[in-house]
């Protein structure tokens, strides 16, 4: 039987993951927003475990509800805190813990008058 969902950090995400048995392989459930940095953490634990790991990149939510479901998750990481919060609360799982943040940023051509004061950067 596989352990609840796990968060953890993302240098130490797969080693902190609760670990199934030994002829299963873990699975990693994460946004599609964390793809090109999870590939890398799941490539590097695979070079130094000599493991493999499953991988499922898609929306959030979606995989909230999959996980919801039944569907058996390792370590799920979401580009959403309340999704793993509202998994924690229903017992799916735990503990919840963030591992990165980001900005948006949206960058346009100079003239557009897309900025109320004027200002389209200097």
């Amino acid at each position: 039987m596989r352990k609840k969902v796990g968060i953890a950090l993302a240098s130490g995400m797969m080693a902190a993951a609760p670990v199934p048995a030994a002829a299963e392989t873990p699975t990693l459930y994460a946004a599609g927003s964390l793809k090109a940095a999870l590939s890398e953490v799941v490539a590097a634990y695979a070079a130094e475990r000599g493991a493999e790991v499953k991988t499922v990149f898609s929306p959030s939510g979606l995989l909230k509800g999959r996980i919801e479901k039944g569907e058996p998750a390792d370590v799920f990481a979401s580009a959403n805190m309340a999704h793993p919060r509202a998994l924690e609360d229903k017992g799916l799982a735990g503990p919840v813990r963030p591992f990165a943040r980001n900005r948006l940023c949206a960058p346009s051509e100079r003239g557009r008058g897309l900025w109320p004061d004027g200002d389209e950067g200097a």
